[in-house]
């Protein structure tokens, strides 16, 4: 995935967005399996199961390494690159908007600094927000002065924000900006603006082997992909100020 982006930035900057290119990289869902277990279960297909089971978790560890990457550390050997796979939370301000609120803010003010970014969006289409659950349940529950709900339901709030979708995202509970200084509160994007190479194809690949010392059959799903934004400002991120201790 090479990107050409001609910007209005000084030239030592538009040099560095022309030259980005971004890699694929492997992803890999691995499990193993005692091989008596195949022939236990004989109420349904367990295989067939277990292999849709692992392709389901594979899609979630793209979405994942996407907004926020994979959560591991970069030691580990199932860690999706951030060069290869580039988190949209993690992207520098040439592609993103971030706006950061202290942790004073209510919910409903920090609604208010996002209705407020979306003038900033330069993205194509009208986007998505993925948030935390938390985050959703806090407006859902917000009152006025006579006991009644302000917002009846998520698309109300999605119709202030301009925004398609609110989509719950569970890991942005815990997510944290890189210094780890900052919660990440919501991603803005229309993931149309998230170009995605995908060398393999759409499907993982699939291969089995059997280990007979431990008489386990090993199951291995892959796939090569690479990706990342490829329009500027095509992203909106609020973060919040962590309180100290």
């Amino acid at each position: 995935l090479q990107q050409t982006i001609c910007c209005l930035l000084p030239a030592d900057e538009q040099l560095e967005i022309l030259n980005r290119v971004t890699e694929p990289g492997w992803m890999y869902k691995r499990q193993k399996l005692d091989r008596d277990v195949l022939y236990q279960i004989t109420s349904f297909n367990f295989l067939a199961w277990m292999q849709a089971e692992m392709g389901m978790m594979l899609n979630q560890e793209l979405a994942r390494a996407i907004l926020i990457g994979d959560g591991r550390l970069a030691n580990d050997p199932y860690k999706i690159k951030t060069d290869r796979v580039r988190p949209i939370a993690y992207e520098a301000d040439v592609w993103t908007v971030v706006q950061n609120v202290e942790a004073s803010l209510t919910p409903d003010e920090r609604l208010d600094v996002s209705i407020d970014m979306r003038a900033d969006y330069q993205g194509s289409g009208t986007p998505t927000m993925f948030v935390a659950p938390s985050e959703i349940s806090s407006w859902l529950k917000h009152k006025d002065g006579m006991g009644n709900r302000v917002y009846k339901n998520v698309s109300e709030i999605a119709s202030l924000l301009q925004v398609s979708n609110i989509v719950a995202v569970p890991q942005l509970a815990a997510a944290k900006t890189a210094d780890g200084t900052k919660s990440i509160k919501s991603i803005i994007v229309n993931l149309n603006d998230y170009a995605l190479s995908m060398p393999t194809g759409d499907a993982a690949l699939k291969d089995t082997r059997f280990d007979i010392d431990f008489n386990k059959e090993i199951y291995l799903l892959e796939w090569l992909v690479g990706g990342a934004l490829i329009v500027p400002h095509s992203a909106l991120i609020q973060t919040q100020t962590i309180p100290s201790a």
